[in-house]
């Protein structure tokens, strides 16, 4: 991914065992550090000849009636084995995914519609605020907060956790579950102001 593009072409070189060349081209290739779009060259339909599935996202989605599923190794060992979490996201027009955090890296690819990806870092500045679209993926480093804003159109994603354990975290929730007084100074705010939050979350 694009965070190559910030290593000497030696480092690349001597990493990949590539020639001084080619690790050049390497290097100099990469555009964006957090999102890029895949190309149309890839395949849209499966190579399996099965009509099964190990794990139905789409089925679970439709009995849960939230906005979000995520397989962990909880509901399947197959989850375990791979060491990955599938994560399905869908937002209706004009909605969004309340902020969260994972202790695993995320990649989000999104399969329909489009809206916003925003986030934050460590340090608390946002470091990505883009518009995607079907087709674009996107990068979300284990612990970084982020969110996701649907169009008009709505907003499908497939989300992959690398961690069979991922233990994602909505901060809202985080902040409904602290006592006032400590969400006051955590957020440096009124009682009244902390008041609203927690009757709105």
């Amino acid at each position: 991914m694009g965070v190559l593009r910030g290593f000497s072409t030696e480092l690349i070189s001597n990493a990949f065992g590539l020639s001084h060349d080619l690790s050049k081209q390497l290097v100099e290739s990469q555009s964006n550090k957090l999102i890029f779009k895949i190309d149309n060259h890839l395949p849209k339909k499966s190579n399996c000849e099965r009509e099964e599935y190990a794990i139905d996202l789409d089925a679970m989605f439709k009995q849960g009636g939230s906005s979000s599923v995520e397989i962990t190794s909880r509901d399947s060992p197959l989850v375990e084995e791979v060491g990955l979490s599938p994560k399905l996201v869908r937002l209706e027009p004009e909605t969004s995914l309340d902020p969260y955090y994972s202790r695993a890296h995320q990649i989000i690819y999104v399969t329909k519609g489009g809206g916003r990806v925003q986030i934050v870092g460590l340090n608390g500045a946002r470091v990505l605020d883009e518009l995607v679209e079907e087709g674009h993926l996107v990068v979300v480093p284990k612990f970084f907060v982020a969110a996701l804003m649907a169009t008009d159109k709505g907003l499908e994603c497939f989300c992959v956790s690398m961690s069979p354990r991922p233990l994602t975290m909505e901060i809202g929730a985080a902040c409904k579950a602290l006592s006032s007084s400590v969400l006051e100074v955590a957020l440096n705010v009124s009682p009244d102001l902390v008041k609203n939050i927690k009757s709105q979350i």
